[in-house]
């Protein structure tokens, strides 16, 4: 970890911790905290590869990260995709959403709430598949909070554009789905581990900014062990696994894996908005 790491880390944190401390004390239904996380996301992944450079953009036209050749081509592309499992909650009682930090339920006054996790990185099936020349690595920044310790943390993982399985996932939805180029995918899922998740890094940043390093191997090639409790009964049957094991290695299962049926057409209904 760098100096420009550990900056923009310390920054990220000191202004994360204004906007919970906004949303825990004004009561205004105003999301503040883990918004707008982007842009943090890009700028770590720059520090972590000081030989990277950002797009330049400030729309979708350009990679989010990229190593340049000698006569300034591009020779390398990232993607980073940030997403937090901050999201806001539901209100037991009357269904309204809040900011997750938010103590009362700005409707009915209700202190009992349903946390909401689910989040995906969004990726782009036509870009994968325009640019494979290109685009080698995903980083996928995953943020959360530990609402006892007050920890924020941050997890980096890598995918590797040109593992098979990944690269199946993405097409398939690019080949077979009417009505969409993106793939959702959902952290720690059945896609996700079969894609070939790398651990870059995992810290906890405390409420005096301070980081604390879990893990941290900026050029890990080790794929993620795959937690069992992922498969189906029937899964582990074909596959050969052992009930009473919590993990498997990649490499070892990987000629066993298969896209699961899923039904890519699907429409997203009708939307509502709630009302005071």
């Amino acid at each position: 970890m760098n100096s420009d790491m550990i900056t923009c880390i310390e920054d990220f944190s000191k202004q994360t911790r204004k906007n919970i401390l906004f949303e825990e004390i004004k009561n205004k239904n105003f999301t503040k905290a883990f918004k707008n996380i982007g842009d943090f996301g890009e700028e770590l992944v720059l520090h972590m590869f000081p030989e990277s450079i950002g797009s330049g953009s400030n729309g979708g036209c350009a990679f989010d990260n990229v190593e340049l050749n000698e006569n300034k081509t591009e020779k390398l592309a990232r993607e980073v995709k940030t997403l937090s499992k901050i999201q806001p909650k539901q209100c037991i009682n009357c269904k309204y959403k809040i900011p997750y930090f938010q103590k009362i339920c700005i409707k009915c006054n209700g202190v009992e709430f349903k946390i909401i996790s689910d989040s995906r990185f969004g990726i782009c099936s036509k870009a994968h598949i325009e640019y494979k020349n290109l685009l080698q690595e995903y980083i996928l920044i995953i943020l959360n909070y530990d609402i006892i310790t007050k920890y924020i943390n941050i997890k980096m993982i890598k995918l590797d554009a040109n593992n098979e399985y990944f690269n199946n996932y993405i097409s398939n939805q690019f080949e077979n789905s009417n009505k969409s180029n993106n793939c959702n995918l959902l952290p720690f899922s059945y896609d996700f581990h079969l894609s070939g998740p790398i651990m870059l890094l995992d810290y906890d940043i405390d409420e005096n900014h301070n980081i604390i390093k879990n893990y941290e191997t900026i050029n890990s090639t080790t794929i993620m062990d795959i937690p069992v409790n992922i498969f189906t009964k029937k899964e582990k049957q074909d596959m050969n696994i052992n009930e009473n094991i919590e993990t498997i290695p990649y490499d070892t299962y990987k000629q066993y894996f298969t896209l699961r049926k899923k039904n890519l057409n699907k429409d997203r209904g009708t939307t509502s908005r709630l009302k005071l």
